[in-house]
């Protein structure tokens, strides 16, 4: 007999009642065990914990007649199952995958819902996040005796963008006469930028937003930004006429 057909699958604590009848000689004696245990004498049986039970019971009559022992199954799941899932933390610059591992310990999993960004419903176990955002994943599983897990919350990170970056450089064909600040513009709408670094003239990188030009001479400047995410923009360049 499989242990999960029931006649009962529930949530709470209950009793169970055995009614015997004799028409003619009259009941003697109720027995009945649980889970191959010793036989006990009565007619009411408590199950208090959460368990699978089967359930052996007869019957005997004054005239000594037995009756042929029945058995049921039953469960009782008082547990309020759990999932866990495999979304990374922090930002990531590649699609992935988040997966829902729900488990319980008595009658199993039902189904596991998901939500994103507080949006309708999905029952599943697999998030594709292939999206550029920042997502909120609220997600929760229901078993199979109908326990409703609390509702948790993670969060799925993905930049695919590489920042933009731009400079305010004056025209490279004209002479310059004055010192001047060259600025670096940045753009970027997910992660947020991690450093923007210069070049001048083949010199070492320079992390920094502001580039000071105050010698007579040609610059030839490199820059480029990376994000927090890790996307790298492609270096750009602008040259500078500076003649004091």
């Amino acid at each position: 007999l499989s242990p999960w057909t029931f006649i009962a699958r529930v949530i709470n604590s209950f009793n169970v009642s055995l009614n015997a009848s004799d028409n003619l000689s009259g009941v003697n004696f109720t027995n009945y065990r649980i889970n191959f245990g010793p036989w006990v004498n009565g007619t009411s049986i408590s199950f208090i914990n959460s368990g699978i039970y089967i359930l052996d019971y007869f019957s005997k009559d004054n005239a000594g007649n037995i009756e042929i022992t029945n058995t049921i199954s039953m469960g009782l799941d008082k547990d309020i199952p759990s999932t866990t899932h495999t979304s990374p933390s922090g930002w990531q610059n590649s699609s992935f995958n988040v997966s829902l591992n729900p488990s319980d310990i008595t009658s199993g999993i039902d189904y596991t819902s998901y939500s994103i960004n507080s949006g309708n419903l999905s029952n599943g176990t697999t998030i594709i996040i292939n999206s550029s955002g920042n997502y909120s994943i609220d997600y929760f599983s229901v078993d199979i005796a109908g326990n409703i897990e609390s509702t948790n919350t993670t969060y799925a990170l993905l930049d695919l963008i590489a920042p933009n970056t731009s400079d305010d450089a004056p025209n490279s064909s004209v002479w310059q006469f004055n010192d001047l600040n060259v600025t670096l513009n940045i753009t970027e709408i997910h992660s947020g930028i991690n450093f923007t670094s210069y070049k001048i003239n083949s010199q070492n990188w320079t992390n920094g937003t502001i580039i000071p030009l105050t010698s007579s001479g040609t610059y030839n400047v490199d820059y480029y930004s990376k994000d927090n995410s890790g996307n790298i923009e492609s270096i750009k360049n602008f040259t500078v006429l500076l003649d004091k």
